[in-house]
């Protein structure tokens, strides 16, 4: 989700995150939140459905950060291997054909997605950096039920490669008004100042909310 600073971005991932617990058992759904914006989302520690919410402003930040990555990775391949035994395309398929070893969806959230480009973007002494190893876990973590939201403030923070990834985008309201059409397409106008309202891309068409 795309939106300048002050126009629901946060809200947008605390809603989001409700909803999900309001309409999924724990055993169902996992959530991470990466709380990187204003740190209004700490209330959602408290659903039983979010294994950590975690902000820059503690103690071994960038160390929890890193060992989520990796545990999501190393859940990613184990459930490559499961899939593959099942001969399952993806979760949905395999948790439908075998519903007593249903595997949990995962979602991390991760609000202000340029702090955490700014804080682990760079690549040291040849080393792989976080950033790298992100992009290579949301390319290829959603067959295996992990899913990753991300908010960012404006079109140019996002790279080309991580752009690509995400094919489903929103967008509230920006600075620059031509940014609109290309994270939705069409002919779209500028949105008014109301905070919450945007646009999506449903079916090829871009739709205001």
């Amino acid at each position: 989700m795309f939106g300048a600073s002050g126009w629901g971005k946060t809200t947008f991932i605390r809603t989001l995150a409700v909803s999900l617990a309001a309409t999924h058992s724990p055993n169902h759904l996992h959530m991470y939140i990466l709380d990187l914006g204003g740190r209004n989302l700490s209330a959602l520690d408290a659903l039983p459905h979010v294994g950590a919410v975690i902000n820059p402003d503690e103690e071994g930040y960038k160390e929890r950060v890193e060992q989520l990555l990796r545990e999501l990775d190393d859940l990613v391949d184990g459930r490559k291997t499961i899939l593959a035994d099942a001969g399952a395309p993806d979760l949905y398929k395999y948790n439908t054909e075998h519903p007593e070893q249903a595997l949990p969806a995962v979602l991390v959230a991760i609000d202000n997605f340029l702090e955490f480009k700014e804080t682990f973007g760079e690549t040291t002494d040849n080393v792989e950096s976080v950033m790298d190893k992100f992009v290579d876990l949301a390319r290829q973590a959603k067959p295996y039920g992990v899913h990753f939201v991300i908010t960012i403030n404006q079109l140019n923070s996002l790279s080309m490669q991580l752009y690509n990834v995400f094919t489903e985008r929103l967008t509230l309201k920006l600075g620059d008004a031509t940014d609109y059409r290309a994270i939705v397409g069409g002919f779209v106008t500028d949105l008014p100042d109301i905070p919450g309202r945007g646009y999506v891309k449903i079916a090829l068409e871009p739709l205001s909310f």
